[in-house]
């Protein structure tokens, strides 16, 4: 004769191991494929700001190099160079979206490049009389775009602006 629960009329489910076992390691997978899809997304993203990047410093450095020689031949010929003009000039041919400045300071001529995503390259001349000497060659990166990303969101924590205040100094 059969056992039934009592006043259900129906056998009781017997789970074995086996099966509670199997439960288990499908939920582990399936939460290790979501994190596998989450990273490569994010990676996807840092892959494309390195791509930028990288792309952005060899323009700049193909505009600093530009400029230079615009203003090594300015001087060869003995004529009196348009800093600003020469440095608009060269942004310009490497690609519209550079913005350039450049200012004389004495014998020594200070240049900006930016692109739009925040790399800039600043450069310093000294200026010989039929050439140039490069005293400074800086290229820099913004490292925030100026929106801020959580990472963390612990909203009951009190004294999280003291920790990132005494981090940032």
């Amino acid at each position: 004769m059969e056992e039934h629960a009592p006043g259900t009329g129906r056998q009781p489910v017997k789970i074995g191991m086996l099966p509670v076992l199997t439960l288990v390691a499908i939920l582990g997978f399936a939460t290790l494929a979501v994190l596998a899809v989450t990273t490569s997304h994010a990676m996807g993203a840092i892959a494309q700001r390195q791509a930028t990047s990288t792309t952005d410093a060899y323009l700049l450095e193909e505009v600093g190099q530009r400029y230079v020689a615009a203003i090594d031949d300015a001087l060869e010929t003995g004529a009196a160079p348009d800093f600003s003009a020469l440095a608009s000039t060269a942004a310009s041919q490497a690609d519209p979206g550079i913005s350039a400045t450049a200012d004389l300071d004495g014998d020594t001529v200070k240049a900006t490049f930016s692109t739009t995503s925040g790399r800039q390259l600043a450069i310093e001349l000294t200026l010989g009389s039929s050439s140039s000497r490069i005293r400074s060659w800086k290229l820099t990166g913004v490292q925030a775009d100026g929106t801020e990303e959580t990472l963390w969101d612990n909203t009951d924590d009190t004294d999280s602006t003291t920790a990132t205040d005494t981090a940032n100094e």
